[in-house]
């Protein structure tokens, strides 16, 4: 999956370029949006948008199956700016994610994540538009309708345990929501995501193969893992081939 997390923009963007090739349908020359379409938004909102994040626009900017099947990647006819340049907004805008105002002179500047308790509050979520994009992409994959298998539910501190011991966690940062620590751990068959610690904690499990996803189920089920929805509740066969769906 991400072994190390690059030290560039541009091996960032083909890292992800090869991450969504073996996950999702790769993309193409028409899943980015036109410089000019971002040029308008410098335009209309007379600020500079980030190199990192013009490019992450046009590789793959309107691919809302990768970016938005639960939260939203604003497009740059959505962008606007206060404080912050306002550039991913939770489903239910709880949160939002952005770019501080006086960053936006860098080429790829820290994201932050406003507070959902505390108004007027935001909390450094990444380092880099890059890292927060490589991130952002890992945790959509629960989301996606193109894997194999898939399942949630509440677990405990010996669920984590066993999923530390097994499993390499991902060389990215805590996230602050949906609940922190959110931690992400697999390899390039499985995505497991962790929502909290302890004995108050969620998992999501996603992967492109079924044998993945039993081999995960034969080390945390016998130590309490509690799905609350998995593929095995629908029809046998929906979960065979993303082809199917």
């Amino acid at each position: 999956m991400i072994e190390t997390l690059p030290s560039t923009r541009v091996e960032r963007w083909r890292l992800l370029t090869s991450l969504i090739a073996l996950w999702r349908p790769e993309l193409t020359p028409a899943d980015g949006f036109s410089s000019g379409c971002v040029d308008e938004a410098e335009d209309r909102l007379k600020i500079p948008i980030p190199i990192a994040l013009r490019e992450w626009y046009l590789l793959a900017g309107k691919r809302k199956d990768i970016w938005s099947g639960q939260d939203e990647f604003l497009s740059p006819n959505q962008l606007e700016v206060g404080e912050f340049l306002i550039i991913y907004v939770e489903n239910q805008a709880v949160v939002q994610w952005g770019i501080r105002r006086g960053d936006l002179g860098q080429d790829d500047p820290p994201v932050f994540v406003s507070d959902d308790e505390v108004e007027n509050s935001w909390h450094l979520e990444n380092e880099s538009v890059t890292e927060f994009a490589l991130q952002a992409f890992v945790s959509n994959l629960k989301w996606s309708r193109h894997n194999r298998c898939y399942a949630n539910g509440a677990g405990n501190s010996k669920v984590l345990q066993v999923i530390e011991e097994n499993y390499r966690r991902l060389p990215l940062p805590d996230w602050r929501w949906p609940m922190f620590p959110t931690r992400l751990f697999g390899d390039e068959d499985i995505v497991i995501e962790q929502n909290g610690e302890g004995d108050r904690v969620w998992l999501s499990a996603c992967t492109r193969t079924e044998e993945a996803f039993r081999k995960m189920e034969r080390l945390v089920l016998p130590v309490g893992i509690q799905w609350e929805s998995s593929s095995d509740e629908w029809p046998a066969g929906w979960c065979t081939s993303a082809d199917d769906l």
